[in-house]
């Protein structure tokens, strides 16, 4: 079957990505043009079919996502960039307006080229996928993982922080223990699901729920694992922004427990979302996360190493066993208000909870438009960004249905049921509690 350009510069990228992050992890490198013209080169071939526009492509994306600031032209002044020389689509055409729910991807009236609005974009990062001409990239860290591995100090911890939705991206065969034992053959100290902190924001947010219904409010809307959504609440619907839950993302949980635990510790988090890596840089979270990665990165990483899943003994590494089954159906559209319900039953079993959810943005926004109207037969939303949730984010590997139904499977394996049943997470959260903020900043933004 004949390949696209997309599929063609995606294949490209990957063996680039590869060859770079193999170079890194012996030396230090600069990302420039210079650097990247002898790798070009080699990797495309001169019989390869569309062999300049390839090259240019290819070029543009790699140093916007790993040169260094200085060697960036942000022309829209986000994370997430438009190369202009590269976008061959029509003024207010192309797959980028219509994968942008928000309408963020705008012509400038000066120059007549697409450019970002800061103003709308919520970083969701579906443009990129979306764009087949490869002229939309994100600012990426593979480069600082990379860096962060080879020069980590002796007694530095350096954990990583998978996000719910890791074992959808496993091929079959592979085990969650040599998933871990790859991690840890790469350099990590250990290896953590964000899956049990999301038990622990499970329970904050059913007690939220509780005392705000008892307070007389009348909706709520649990925002606590896409950043995505938060910020189409707060930039679009700014008018019902107080009804957001107060709660950190399982992300930011997870994080300050570990750094409350070691200090000196640093935290990665490897998950499906591009939006995270807007949020673990908000300066009132900052202090919880220091690098974020895709999935697809991690990949590119664990090759440039050598590391293979199906070569990884996993007898001598512990079990990744941290999360309930509560805390893993997080990754999928539905189960945050599925858990989220069950910890408001037992907690106060006869308290009235009808919910919503919002599957992809699109879909939020109908349903943002008809809590902010008040013409909504619900009390409790739940919004997830991406098309089935985290398991169908943009730096994902494996298609949607299949990754949804392996979180199903591996959610059933949990050694715990729900959150509250959880024994690890209380233990954790009991122990580092005073040292630990679970309410994020929009809490006095809102109220105060």
């Amino acid at each position: 079957m004949t390949q696209s350009f997309q599929q063609r510069a995606d294949r490209l990228h990957h063996r680039l990505l590869v060859k770079i992050a193999k170079d890194a992890l012996h030396k230090p490198i600069v990302i420039t043009e210079g650097y990247l013209e002898p790798l070009l080169a080699e990797t495309l071939g001169e019989g390869e079919p569309d062999f300049d526009r390839l090259r240019q492509s290819l070029q543009s994306r790699l140093l916007r996502e790993l040169g260094t600031e200085e060697e960036i032209v942000y022309s829209d002044g986000a994370w997430i960039s438009i190369d202009p020389q590269l976008c061959t689509c029509a003024p207010e055409q192309g797959d980028c307006h219509d994968a942008c729910a928000v309408e963020a991807i705008v012509i400038d009236e000066k120059t007549g080229q697409r450019r970002i609005d800061p103003e709308r974009c919520i970083d969701c990062g579906l443009c990129i996928s979306a764009c087949q001409s490869q002229a939309i990239a994100a600012k990426s860290q593979c480069m600082d993982l990379v860096t962060l591995i080879r020069e980590r100090q002796q007694g530095v911890s350096v954990h990583a922080a998978v996000a719910p939705a890791f074992v959808g991206q496993l091929e079959e065969g592979v085990t969650v223990n040599q998933f871990k034992t790859a991690l840890l053959k790469l350099g990590f100290t250990d290896v953590w699901e964000v899956a049990m902190a999301a038990d622990v924001i499970t329970l904050q947010e059913a007690d939220e729920y509780i005392e705000r219904t008892k307070a007389g409010e009348e909706f709520m809307i649990t925002s606590c694992c896409c950043p995505a959504f938060v910020k189409l609440v707060e930039k679009h619907r700014p008018r019902i922004a107080h009804l957001v839950s107060h709660s950190v993302s399982p992300m930011v949980a997870l994080g300050r427990l570990l750094k409350a635990r070691q200090p000196q510790a640093k935290v990665v988090f490897i998950g499906p979302c591009l939006a995270k890596r807007a949020e673990a840089r908000q300066p009132d979270l900052a202090d919880a996360v220091d690098l974020v990665l895709t999935f697809k990165e991690l990949w590119d990483i664990l090759a440039a190493a050598g590391i293979d899943f199906a070569d990884c003994r996993e007898e001598q590494v512990g079990q990744l066993h941290d999360a309930s089954r509560d805390g893993r159906i997080y990754a999928h559209t539905g189960g945050v208000s599925e858990a989220i319900l069950r910890a408001i039953c037992e907690r106060e079993p006869d308290l009235e909870v009808v919910t919503t959810k919002g599957n992809g943005l699109k879909q939020c926004m109908e349903i943002l438009k008809a809590v902010e109207s008040g013409d909504i037969d619900a009390n409790f939303m739940e919004g997830m960004g991406c098309p089935g949730g985290c398991v169908g984010g943009p730096g994902t590997l494996v298609p949607v249905e299949i990754a949804a139904q392996r979180v199903k499977v591996h959610s059933n394996t949990a050694d715990f049921t729900t959150a509250s049943s959880n024994s690890r997470a209380r233990e954790m959260l009991t122990r580092y509690l005073r040292d630990v903020h679970l309410s994020s900043r929009k809490e006095a933004d809102v109220t105060g």
